[in-house]
């Protein structure tokens, strides 16, 4: 089962910080390279999850770029 805590202890994990939560979604920005990622307040099904981390690593490898 996914729970909205999944994407918590994702966020920790690549450093994002929560930002503004409004309505279905969250805004989160990396606390490094400042990029902003939008998920849904409830994740959907496991492939969302893996859709919400590979957005997270993408913002965290941004810095590279």
């Amino acid at each position: 089962m996914i729970r909205s805590g999944d994407i918590k202890k994702l966020a920790k994990k690549y450093n994002m910080e929560l930002v503004k939560r409004k309505g279905k979604h969250i805004k989160w920005i990396h606390r490094v390279t400042r990029v902003i990622v939008h998920t849904a307040c409830t994740p959907s099904d496991c492939n969302a999850i893996k859709n919400i981390e590979r957005d997270f690593k993408e913002a965290a490898m941004s810095i590279a770029a």
